[in-house]
């Protein structure tokens, strides 16, 4: 009796066991100080210098708790995924489908979802890396809208974006990319970081020196780090001779961006004196009919204190000049789009209407 009982024992066991391998506890994952992924939409011209910057990732200091997260969509390859990089090397962690598209806000929200399963953290920082053309989000015909990414023809308007990124938890965003720190698309985005890094004009197409700049972006002081990022990067191109690419680069804080839109507010129906002439950001058109100096613009209207604005960019670094022509003597850190200058570009064809900021200025 005592051997049948035993047996029956035993059996119960295997059947459990046998169960548990059918149904396997998933082990959780350690959480990390930090996790920075790196959104890099490539399917375009800039395929090349993606490859450039992943080797540099490759082989920065990663601190050992911290994880550098990649979501890679580059011409030629097979499909997008998200890798991990680590010390001269790198993992695939997930694989989407060929045809999910870097600039469709549900397949950010989604690769967003996966980082923070995949690489929990305490804090997550992103770059967003590839074209984009600021607030920029619909074009006249013949004319190429960017806004952010340019893949297969297709782009992201600012506020699709702010909508993939609304529940990301994100402590910072990065942007490699070209014109992207504008008041306006920093107003759009004052809810979904603390923390933006952006340049006001074009970013030369090597971008961060992400081997230099990365321990910058794991700094567990966020602020001094993102200030190291900036001034290596801008330095870079300072230093350089033969780079006669512009280089101008802000760190702004977003929960900022409320009292500097009531600030302006209060003075933005004041007259522009005659022969004003402002900063612009850029030696093409349309950009240069876009992107203006937003600290001059509110001296000229004639701002009593600029209190916020100094609040809002916290460090800002630039360049002389924009391709050797056009010199740099106004750099507040921010851009603002300054209707009438340029009558014929912005209001209508460009959406700016619809923006969070020309709507709370009255546009």
């Amino acid at each position: 009796m005592i051997r049948k009982l035993t047996a029956i024992i035993a059996a119960m066991l295997m059947l459990c066991a046998c169960d548990s391998t059918k149904h396997p506890v998933e082990e959780p994952v350690a959480k990390v100080r930090r996790t920075l992924l790196v959104y890099m939409e490539a399917r375009n011209n800039l395929s090349s210098a993606a490859l450039d910057d992943l080797a540099e990732m490759r082989i920065a200091d990663i601190p050992d708790d911290c994880r550098l997260l990649v979501y890679r969509s580059i011409n030629g390859a097979d499909h997008p995924e998200l890798v991990e990089i680590r010390h001269n090397g790198e993992i695939t962690l997930a694989d989407y489908p060929a045809e999910a598209s870097a600039v469709d806000p549900v397949q950010m929200a989604t690769v967003l979802a996966d980082v923070k399963k995949l690489a929990p953290a305490d804090e997550y920082g992103m770059v967003l890396w590839s074209h984009s053309s600021g607030w920029r989000q619909k074009s006249p015909a013949l004319m190429p809208s960017r806004a952010y990414g340019l893949e297969n023809g297709r782009t992201m308007s600012i506020s699709n974006l702010a909508k993939a990124l609304r529940d990301s938890d994100l402590s910072f965003l990065v942007f490699d990319t070209c014109y992207m720190g504008s008041v306006e698309v920093a107003y759009e985005l004052r809810n979904v970081a603390r923390w933006m890094v952006a340049s006001v004009c074009e970013v030369p197409i090597p971008g961060m020196p992400y081997d230099l700049t990365l321990p910058g972006l794991f700094d567990a002081d966020i602020t001094r780090g993102l200030q190291s990022a900036i001034d290596i990067t801008v330095d870079s191109y300072i230093a350089d001779p033969t780079q006669l690419c512009p280089s101008t680069l802000s760190l702004i804080d977003l929960s900022a961006l409320d009292d500097l839109a009531a600030e302006v507010k209060g003075i933005i129906d004041n007259p522009l004196p005659e022969g004003f002439s402002p900063q612009r950001f850029s030696v093409d058109r349309p950009y240069a009919s876009l992107f203006f100096d937003l600290g001059q613009y509110m001296q000229a209207l004639g701002a009593t204190t600029t209190d916020a604005l100094e609040r809002a960019v916290i460090h800002e670094r630039h360049t002389d000049k924009i391709w050797v022509r056009l010199a740099i003597d106004h750099c507040s850190g921010l851009s603002v789009y300054i209707p009438g200058i340029d009558a014929g570009y912005g209001l209508t064809s460009y959406d700016y209407n619809t923006l969070e900021w020309a709507r709370y200025m009255g546009r």
